[in-house]
């Protein structure tokens, strides 16, 4: 069986791990002295995610899409992408974390509260978005 990639698994792969919202919350956390290190780690994220990602799932995509129909993929960038999307899963349970950890921290303001409940909300959309691309890619179509 040869792994082959469809319209819809090359939706999923390059629309589900857009990070704008974690760039904008990024930038409300930036305004504030006590997230303003968050919000640089944020912002690194995302230029990650950018340049690192979405330019390997783009790499797989358009190896896809130069051939006729439902076409197998390249070996090679499909090992590339499924290891870039375990390191930004990785890169996104950390921040996760130390989102929940600010969360629960009795000194943050409400200001600031709204601030880390957006960024946490476009982590876990992230997040999601990479889980959909590794299911996407583990399933096996028949030629």
């Amino acid at each position: 069986m040869e792994l082959r990639i469809d319209a819809e698994a090359r939706r999923a792969i390059t629309e589900d791990l857009d990070v704008t919202i974690v760039v904008e919350a990024a930038a409300r956390l930036s305004e504030h002295h006590h997230t303003a290190g968050l919000a640089l780690r944020l912002t690194s994220f995302a230029d990650t995610s950018v340049n690192g990602l979405q330019n390997d799932a783009w790499q797989v995509v358009s190896g896809a899409a130069t051939g006729s129909g439902d076409v197998g993929l390249d070996p090679a960038a499909l090992a590339k992408l499924s290891q870039t999307l375990a390191e930004r899963e990785t890169a996104t349970r950390s921040l996760l974390a130390e989102l929940h950890a600010l969360q629960d921290s009795r000194e943050l303001p409400a200001v600031q509260r709204r601030a880390v409940d957006t960024a946490e909300q476009a982590l876990e959309q992230v997040l999601d978005g990479v889980h959909k691309t590794q299911a996407t890619l583990a399933r096996p179509t028949p030629k």
